[in-house]
């Protein structure tokens, strides 16, 4: 009797598990080892390779299938062609990379109206479904209940039966799509200098912003080893000339493209600070040079860039590219990559340099990092801090792209700093 109790119970969650398995679900799947293919590629410094895996992955995930809606994969997608971006930049192909970034904010836009139109298609009949299942598991549940011999027994079969309904009515049950709302706005400016920009593969997801949570004030900053992150001075000094203290100051590691973040709004990972580190000598008035600060994260922050001597790297290099969020360009809330930005002039004395990129309010404290060479797109060799002639932010966005100019603090400034706090950090 209880071997027949037992099946029936067994038959009716086997056949609310196999109802709550999504139909996109090996989509998804399949989608995910060719993502994890592209990072073993590029973890082997393969760059054409990992592209043709991601590209495979896009194809996977079966782009304008009911599944593909359903299951937020065009967020996948987009994340995808996100990498296949980042990939491109790494394989010397800027132009492609501009492309596929500029597709991102279509994939987005064209997935999240087909969701809501499969979802508005659907719900009737999944609620429907939903009701007819956890009665089904109920009435199973109550059958074998009859014969269970303690009270531990018939509990556990109902903890077994409310997990299964939970989740019907967590795959099945009803969803308003007016609930849902897209991250945006999503137009982006067509510069043949910029782009916008996704940092979702290697190095490229230390970067995020420094906030200020009281003022509102943010800037761009990034991880350079695994608890150190860059910024510019004055993004955590106030007007005062009051040195921040950890408490006032947020990190927020930009994380855009996955299915939380974008459908929830909350495109940044949090990380508290443990200690801010300011040149004593820097004030809003000192000339750039000391415009740099370190901070300490309370945690590790995944990637970081690495670094190098500005001044040995920059005697080869001639061009640079700077990741940042340009409050010019949606108000700062997508960050835009500058890329072979042209440098104008280094002072030898000051390592303060001045280069080609546009930057505006937002981006200041982002890492200036190299385009050619062994050290391109992964080390650090200064900071952003300026546009040349910058007054304030209002001043910045007044300014035409024609005009701007950018100014950065070389890494030769901070880098014994730098490394006398990595040998404390990790004695």
């Amino acid at each position: 009797m209880r071997g027949g109790l037992t099946a029936s119970l067994g038959a009716a969650m086997l056949l609310s598990a196999a109802a709550c398995t999504p139909p996109y679900r090996h989509l998804e799947t399949a989608g995910l080892a060719a993502h994890n293919a592209a990072y073993d590629e590029l973890l082997a410094d393969n760059y054409q390779g990992a592209i043709s895996d991601w590209e495979r992955a896009i194809t996977a995930i079966e782009p304008h299938s009911d599944g593909y809606y359903a299951g937020q994969l065009y967020i996948d997608h987009a994340e995808y062609q996100s990498n296949l971006a980042l990939m491109s930049l790494l394989a010397h192909d800027p132009e492609a990379a501009r492309k596929r970034f500029l597709e991102i904010p279509l994939i987005l836009s064209k997935g999240y109206a087909g969701q809501r139109a499969v979802l508005e298609r659907s719900n009737g009949s999944r609620q429907a479904l939903a009701v007819l299942l956890s009665a089904v598991t109920v009435a199973a549940q109550a059958y074998a209940s009859q014969g269970a011999t303690s009270y531990t027994e018939r509990q556990d079969l109902a903890d077994s039966s409310a997990a299964v309904i939970e989740g019907i009515w967590e795959h099945l049950g009803p969803i308003d799509p007016n609930s849902l709302e897209l991250v945006g706005p999503l137009e982006i400016d067509d510069d043949s200098v910029r782009m916008p920009f996704f940092p979702t593969a290697g190095v490229f997801r230390a970067l995020g912003r420094v906030v200020v949570p009281d003022s509102g004030a943010m800037c761009t900053g990034a991880f350079i080893r695994p608890r150190i992150i860059l910024t510019a001075a004055h993004c955590v000094v106030d007007e005062r000339q009051r040195r921040l203290s950890p408490r006032d100051v947020v990190f927020e590691r930009y994380d855009f493209l996955h299915k939380d973040a974008f459908l929830e709004n909350r495109p940044f990972r949090t990380h508290w600070l443990s200690e801010i580190i300011v040149p004593k000598t820097y004030t809003h008035q000192a000339d750039w040079e000391d415009d740099w600060a370190l901070l300490i994260a309370d945690r590790e922050g995944g990637p970081h860039f690495g670094y190098r001597d500005s001044a040995l790297a920059l005697r080869r290099a001639n061009t640079l590219a700077i990741g940042g969020f340009n409050a010019d360009i949606n108000e700062g809330r997508i960050m835009t990559l500058d890329y072979g930005c042209p440098i104008h002039g280094i002072d030898r004395e000051t390592n303060v340099m001045v280069f080609g990129c546009k930057t505006f309010g937002g981006s200041s404290g982002a890492p200036i990092l190299v385009t050619r060479g062994r050290d391109r797109l992964e080390y650090v060799v200064g900071v952003n801090v300026c546009g040349v002639g910058q007054q304030s932010d209002a001043a910045s966005r007044s300014r035409s792209r024609d005009e701007s100019l950018g100014c950065g603090v070389g890494s030769a400034n901070f880098i014994g700093t730098l490394e006398k706090l990595i040998d404390r950090l990790e004695s």
